[in-house]
């Protein structure tokens, strides 16, 4: 008898973010830390502003056992828009059901605050 000791799928989204409520912001550039992925064990990243629709920033699925590091600013990512408020959802997907699934461990936002 087979067993799966782990979910296939699952996501995490975290609180809103409104510093400077009154002011709006510009992303300058997110850093990323994610490990244990390959083709069929990937991690994706999306954000959404102001309350929208999800927008897909970028699939980790490089075959890695180690802790890599994504920086994407501005220059390689055009699509960031402003904002007031901003949140991001984390969907995980282990296709084996491995006890190593896919880690995202660290993910950080850069802005600047604009009138």
């Amino acid at each position: 008898l087979k067993t799966i000791e782990t979910t296939q799928d699952w996501y995490a989204v975290t609180e809103v973010f409104s510093g400077w409520v009154q002011e709006s912001k510009k992303i300058v550039g997110i850093e990323a830390t994610f490990s244990n992925t390959a083709w069929d064990n990937y991690i994706k990243l999306y954000y959404r502003v102001d309350n929208g629709a999800w927008e897909l920033i970028r699939t980790y699925n490089e075959a890695t056992n180690t802790i890599k590091q994504d920086d994407i600013t501005t220059a390689n990512w055009e699509q960031f828009k402003k904002f007031t408020d901003i949140q991001f959802k984390v969907e995980i997907h282990n296709e084996t059901g491995s006890e190593i699934s896919p880690i995202l461990h660290w993910i950080s936002l850069f802005y600047d605050i604009i009138s």
